[in-house]
């Protein structure tokens, strides 16, 4: 991160935050919580993506 100019002890922190929050953008299959979410709401796959991930295509 130096050649970047993050090696101040702050900027390796939000470096952090930024990580975790784009890590946590949309659910996908692969993850626990999208399955967890998908089934105890009685949703199919399909509408668990549409919801999950805000995909906004038409049905």
């Amino acid at each position: 991160m130096t050649p970047l100019g993050l090696d101040g002890e702050t900027a390796k922190a939000l470096v952090v935050v930024a990580i975790g929050a784009g890590a946590m953008v949309a659910s996908h299959a692969n993850d626990s919580f999208f399955w967890v979410v998908t089934q105890f709401s009685n949703m199919t796959p399909e509408t668990g993506y549409k919801l999950q991930t805000l995909e906004r295509r038409p049905i």
